[in-house]
């Protein structure tokens, strides 16, 4: 479904969209400068829901790390999703991040009953709503992923939820893919009101690398 909208007083024109994904309806508001689309902003489909944790060790193992570089100080290591599941875990520094590499055997034996068939790991950047992220899905056929949306916008809604502002609206940085040669940098938003996050929103700039036309 398609719906072209424009601001007023002089805004920048702007197309809300929404794409029918696995995960549901998720509406999409493209970003124009002068006219031209230049990035994207996503609101997540679904609000969060939590799922199995696992031990230290065990996600430690599946990013050849060691259980000290696991950190539990906010959440365990744990399954969240907001319309796909991730296997979530945040590291303590961001040398421990660089040295995470997904080890496949570990990943077929600890992600399947779990659900899911990927893990993204975080460690938190000069403040705490700046990120540095990677994720890792060798069972998909992705040994790492330069951004990760669904990843992201799921653990906003879990760090949001575990803040204690009961009414807010925060912003978030994200950089992703720095280790892989692809960085990228996500900017989220997630609205709290009562205690509850009642949205999340990622999104960013992008370059077009291909075109194509579908004829049905």
């Amino acid at each position: 479904m398609f719906v072209r909208e424009r601001e007023g007083q002089g805004g920048a024109p702007l197309d809300r969209l929404i794409f029918e994904e696995a995960a549901g309806l998720v509406p999409i508001r493209l970003i124009r400068q002068n006219d031209a689309v230049v990035g994207a902003e996503f609101t997540a489909p679904e609000t969060l829901t939590t799922g199995p944790k696992v031990s230290s060790g065990d996600i430690a193992a599946c990013l050849s790390l060691t259980a000290a570089d696991i950190s539990l100080a906010n959440h365990p290591p744990q399954v969240l999703s907001v319309g796909l599941p991730f296997l979530v875990t945040e590291i303590t520094t961001r040398e421990a991040l660089r040295r995470a590499k997904p080890d496949a055997l570990t990943h077929e034996r600890v992600l399947p009953p779990l659900s899911t068939d990927a893990i993204y790991a975080y460690c938190r950047g000069a403040t705490p709503q700046q990120l540095h992220a990677r994720m890792f899905s060798p069972l998909d056929g992705i040994v790492e992923d330069p951004a990760t949306g669904s990843a992201a916008a799921a653990t906003l809604s879990l760090l949001a939820a575990l803040r204690p502002e009961r009414d807010a609206e925060l912003s978030w940085r994200i950089e992703q893919g720095v280790e892989m040669g692809r960085p990228s940098l996500l900017k989220g938003r997630s609205e709290k009101q009562e205690g509850t996050v009642t949205a999340v929103h990622i999104g960013g700039f992008a370059a077009q690398v291909m075109s194509g036309v579908f004829d049905l």
